[in-house]
């Protein structure tokens, strides 16, 4: 059975993206005494989330913590520039600098696909009454609807859900997809597959084929932290098993990426286009 090899090479760069730091760190040349450091808006409730990691839905303000070494600026401005074309209008910018709260405040624009922009921080140069650039991030901004292609997808299959803590479950119902338990009878037309996804690591007898149904792929969902994230998948007798070692349900619900890589996994069982 044949992979298609345009998923497997998204898959592989959602991998590196997701295990790579991306801290920005970017000092002054003319001043050696400012430094300023940004941080996405979950990494002080997070404190395992790396630095630099920006990926949001659109259509929302965010706020970006920054710090600052050695002097503080007196005058900070921030630009966005688009480096992609997807927006569903065109796009004002809204983007300002708080220094009182040492935060920056953006408005994202609704987008139809994933849109990098490219945040620049420029400080004054009293001197010279000029601007300069601080620090430069990228900030990509994701659909709200990610996950639609599952609606239509799920009423073509049977999906078969083992979600012990309901984290998948949870957005599933919220995204109005249909599901059903992984003890539930299996579809009577041969024509309709099964596809199962077990949340975190299954019992050994999920891994004995001879339990498998004959029309049945099987992903697993393991959600580990640290380490390097690897997918791995080998065609079986009744489908495909796809076995992940991703960190993509965890924070599923608020996170894009996240929904992006559990739906390109899915892609991986050859049952959803």
């Amino acid at each position: 059975m044949r992979i298609r090899n345009i998923t497997i090479m998204g898959v592989l760069c959602l991998l590196l993206t997701s295990f790579a730091s991306s801290q920005e760190v970017v000092s002054n040349e003319n001043d050696s005494s400012f430094e300023l450091v940004v941080f996405p808006a979950q990494f002080f409730e997070n404190k395992e989330q790396q630095a630099g990691e920006h990926h949001y839905f659109g259509g929302q303000t965010i706020y970006l913590p920054f710090v600052t070494n050695g002097s503080k600026p007196s005058v900070l401005k921030v630009e966005l520039v688009q480096k992609a074309f997807s927006l569903t209008a065109q796009y004002e910018t809204n983007a300002q600098v708080d220094l009182d709260a040492n935060q920056i405040v953006i408005d994202l624009p609704i987008v139809k696909r994933e849109v990098v922009f490219e945040m620049i921080i420029k400080q004054q140069d009293m001197t010279e009454k000029s601007w300069m650039d601080v620090v430069r991030v990228d900030i990509h901004v994701y659909p709200n609807d990610i996950l639609k292609p599952m609606q239509e997808w799920a009423k073509e299959v049977q999906l078969r859900i083992k979600d012990r803590e309901g984290v998948l479950t949870q957005v599933l119902e919220e995204k109005e997809i249909e599901y059903v338990d992984y003890r539930a009878a299996y579809p009577k037309k041969e024509d309709i597959k099964a596809v199962t996804i077990v949340v975190g690591d299954p019992d050994e007898k999920f891994l004995e084929e001879k339990t498998w149904h004959a029309t049945e792929s099987l992903i697993i969902l393991r959600n580990k932290e640290g380490g390097l994230p690897k997918v791995l998948v080998r065609p079986i007798k009744t489908g495909m098993l796809i076995d992940s070692s991703v960190p993509t349900v965890g924070k599923l619900k608020n996170n894009p990426r996240n929904q992006k890589m559990l739906l390109e996994t899915i892609r991986l069982s050859n049952t959803l286009n």
